[in-house]
């Protein structure tokens, strides 16, 4: 009974090896005719740039973070006036289970706006179960 312990142990910490290291990225598109600004900016990790004022028609640099762990997000608000969207996105492992198989990424976003806002997911994109990296594009309008 204690070799089986030490055999789950083992396999377990080789199944998790693939958890580390899933980054998400993000790009912000201003499809409105006034500038917008940053509200709020939420992540567990560190962002490769500050998010900041988007121009008329532009689109921002794209954001990047990897928590390191088994889950890597982060949530970005953009305000003109009374219109606000509010943008997230995030990837989370999950583990196998006990019985074997393989543990899989499962990537999500959300797009929801206030005060007449129009706020969208324009495209996605996931590499898959191997590397877990989550790509999206979103705007406001």
């Amino acid at each position: 009974m204690k070799f089986f312990f030490i055999a789950f142990a083992v396999i377990i910490t080789f199944n998790s090896v693939s958890t580390f290291a899933a980054p998400v990225s993000a790009s912000f598109q201003n499809l409105g005719k006034t500038d917008i600004d940053v509200s709020q900016v939420k992540n567990c990790g560190v962002l490769s740039q500050t998010p900041t004022l988007i121009k008329s028609g532009a689109t921002s640099p794209v954001f990047t973070t990897d928590c390191g762990g088994s889950m890597s997000s982060f949530a970005v608000s953009y305000s003109a006036g009374l219109k606000k969207c509010n943008f997230q996105i995030s990837v989370i492992y999950h583990m196998p289970t006990l019985f074997g198989g393989s543990g899989s990424w499962l990537p999500t976003v959300a797009a929801n706006g206030s005060g007449g806002a129009k706020c969208r997911v324009e495209s996605q994109a996931f590499s898959g179960i191997e590397s877990g990296a989550f790509k999206a594009v979103f705007s406001m309008k």
